[in-house]
C-alpha cells in the first residue's frame, strides 16, 4: 500500500511540473498568467522607426516605446521627471551654463552602453535639417555648446537665459556607437527603451519586441510582443476591437464614443487631452499673407458647430480659441477673431475674392471636421473643395503641397513655455513647415528668449499667446478629450493626455487569474 500511495505521489508530481511548464509567465499557484503578445489597432502604417525622420503621431508614440528621454514632462504632476538624466544643476547663476549627469548602466539595444559621447553626438546630429525630418526645435538658437565632461557628465552652454531649459532636453537619444558601426537606417532605430523594433510589414503590421536588457528591468513589462495592426477604416478597426479580433485601440473615431464606452465587454478610459486641432494657412499663397483674409476663414467657422458635429457635442473635445491649452504652464484667456459671417462676406467682398476656389488638405481622421469647415466657407462666398490625402504623405505635403489651409492637430507641449511657439511661428521651426513668417513675431519671440527669470517669462508668454490670437497664423479650434478602449483582459493601459503619447509598452494581457 505505501509503494502504492509513493507511486500515484510521484505520478501527480510528474503532471503538475508538465502543467508548469506550459504557462507563459507567473506558473505558481494563484500567480497571475500573461498573455505573451498584445495586439493593438491603428489607422496608419508606421512611416519609419526612426524618432528624427518623421513628425507622424504612430512615429512618436512607437518611439516612446524603443527610446529613452533625458527628462520627461510628467503628465499627472505638471513636473519635470528624470529619465537618462538623473540631476542636472545650473553652473552660471544667469541660467546659461547647465550641467546634466547621466545614468550609469544604460544599454542600448546593440549592446553599448549610454554616455556622454551619445548625448553630444544626438544633440549636434538632431538638429541639422539636412540629416533629420525633425529637427530638435531652436536648438542652434538656444544652445552655443554641448560639451562632454565626462563620460557621465554633459555641459549644456546657451546663448541666452532660459530658465526653463531642462524641459527641453525631452529628446530621445541616439547610441553614436550605432551611427559609427552600422548605416543610417539601421543606427536609426536604436534606442535604450523598454521594447526594441519588431516585425515590420509594410500596410500590415508593426512590432515591438521586448528588450529583455532594459535598464530598469522588464518587471512592469510582462508582454514579449506588441503588434500593431493597420487597420486604416476606423468602423472595421471598432469592430475589430467589440469582436475580440484586436485587444486594444486609441485615437479612434469621435462617433465610436458612445458605442465603445457602453458596451460591456469593454474597458472604457478617458481623461482631459492636450491634443489641440485648428486651421491652418498654407503662407507660400500669397493671398494667406493678407491678415484680413484668415480674418475671413476665422470669422466663417463657427467652432460651437464643429464641436457638435464632429466632437459628440462635446463628449470628444471642447472649444479652443488660443493655440496654448489650459493644462498648460503660462496658459491665458485670449479674445479671439469669432465667428461672424456677415463679417467674412464684407470682407471677402472687400477683398475681391468671392467665388475662390480653396483647396482644404485634410487626413482622414479629421475629415468630418473638414467638412464642416468646406460647409461653412462655402457659405460665406468660397468655392471650397477636400483634398483627403494619406497621412504617410502628410508631412511632406504640408512642406510642398498645392493647398490653401488645411486641418490639422498637434500634442501641445505643456512643459517649456516657448516650445511650442517655437516649432510653429519662428522660421526655422519644425513644425512650420507651412512658410509662416513675420518679423514682428521673431522680434517678440527674441525677446521673451533674453528674459533671466520665469516670472518674467510667463508674464511675455501671455503677450505672446495674445498676438498669434490677433494675426491668427493658425485657428485653434478645440481641444481633445482622450479616450481609449480595450477588452476587458487587458491590463496597464495609461491613457495620456494626448491620443498620440499613449504609453503603449505598459499594455499586458492576463490570460487567467
Amino acid at each position: 500500500m505505501k509503494k502504492f500511495l509513493l507511486l500515484l505521489i510521484c505520478i501527480a508530481m510528474t503532471f503538475t511540473l508538465v502543467g508548469c511548464g506550459n504557462t507563459n509567465t507567473g506558473n505558481e499557484e494563484g500567480k497571475t498568467t500573461y498573455a505573451e503578445e498584445v495586439i493593438v489597432g491603428y489607422n496608419n502604417d508606421l512611416d519609419t522607426a526612426d524618432p528624427y525622420q518623421s513628425t507622424s503621431s504612430q512615429t512618436h508614440w512607437y518611439t516612446n516605446a524603443t527610446f529613452r528621454t533625458l527628462t520627461k514632462s510628467n503628465y499627472d504632476t505638471g513636473e519635470l521627471d528624470p529619465v537618462l538624466a538623473i540631476r542636472w544643476e545650473e553652473l552660471s547663476g544667469n541660467n546659461t551654463h547647465w550641467r546634466v549627469y547621466l545614468k550609469e548602466g544604460v544599454k542600448f539595444h546593440d549592446g553599448t552602453i549610454l554616455n556622454a559621447d551619445d548625448v553630444v553626438f544626438t544633440w549636434n546630429y538632431a538638429k541639422d535639417a539636412a540629416n533629420v525630418v525633425k529637427p530638435i526645435a531652436s536648438a542652434d538658437a538656444m544652445v552655443k555648446e554641448v560639451v562632454k565632461v565626462d563620460d557621465l557628465t554633459v555641459d549644456f552652454i546657451l546663448n541666452y537665459s532660459i530658465p526653463d531649459f531642462m524641459v527641453y532636453l525631452e529628446i530621445k537619444i541616439y547610441s553614436k556607437e550605432a551611427f559609427d558601426t552600422m548605416d543610417k537606417a539601421e543606427a536609426g532605430i536604436i534606442g535604450c527603451g523598454p521594447y526594441k523594433v519588431g516585425e515590420l510589414i509594410s500596410g500590415v503590421s508593426y512590432g515591438l519586441e521586448r528588450f529583455d536588457d532594459y535598464y530598469e528591468g522588464i518587471d512592469e513589462f510582462p508582454t514579449k510582443k506588441i503588434t500593431v495592426k493597420v487597420i486604416p477604416d476606423l468602423n472595421i478597426q471598432v469592430a475589430a476591437l467589440q469582436k475580440g479580433e484586436i485587444d486594444y485601440s486609441f485615437r479612434l473615431p469621435s462617433t465610436s464614443y458612445y458605442v465603445l464606452e457602453s458596451d460591456p465587454n469593454l474597458d472604457f478610459y478617458t481623461r482631459d487631452g492636450v491634443q489641440s486641432f485648428y486651421i491652418g494657412f498654407n503662407f507660400r499663397k500669397e493671398v494667406w499673407n493678407d491678415l484680413n483674409m484668415r480674418k475671413v476663414i476665422a470669422h466663417a467657422v463657427n467652432k460651437d458647430d464643429v464641436i457638435a458635429i464632429h466632437y459628440e457635442g462635446g463628449a470628444t473635445a471642447t472649444r479652443s480659441d488660443n493655440f496654448c491649452v489650459p493644462s498648460g504652464k503660462g496658459y491665458v484667456e485670449v479674445k479671439a477673431i469669432g465667428y461672424d459671417p456677415e463679417e467674412a462676406k464684407r470682407l471677402l467682398k472687400e477683398a475681391g475674392k468671392e467665388g475662390m476656389k480653396v483647396v482644404i488638405m485634410v487626413g482622414k481622421h479629421n475629415k468630418a471636421f473638414a467638412e464642416t469647415v468646406q460647409n461653412a466657407l462655402n457659405a460665406v462666398g468660397f468655392n471650397a473643395v477636400i483634398d483627403e490625402v494619406d497621412a504617410t504623405n502628410w508631412t511632406t505635403l504640408k512642406k510642398t503641397g498645392d493647398f490653401d489651409i488645411f486641418v490639422g492637430d498637434y500634442a501641445s507641449y505643456t512643459g517649456a513655455l516657448l516650445f511650442n511657439f517655437d516649432r510653429f511661428f519662428t522660421v526655422g521651426g519644425p513644425s512650420n513647415m507651412y512658410g509662416f513668417v513675420s518679423q514682428e513675431w521673431e522680434d517678440l519671440i527674441a525677446g521673451a528668449r533674453q528674459l533671466n527669470t520665469y516670472d518674467e517669462m510667463v508674464a511675455e508668454f501671455a503677450v505672446l499667446q495674445q498676438w498669434v490670437a490677433d494675426n491668427i497664423p493658425l485657428i485653434p479650434v478645440a481641444v481633445s478629450k482622450s479616450f481609449a478602449a480595450a477588452v476587458k483582459s487587458v491590463k496597464g493601459v495609461k491613457l495620456a493626455p494626448s491620443d498620440n503619447l499613449q504609453e503603449i509598452y505598459y499594455l499586458y494581457k492576463i490570460v487567467k487569474k
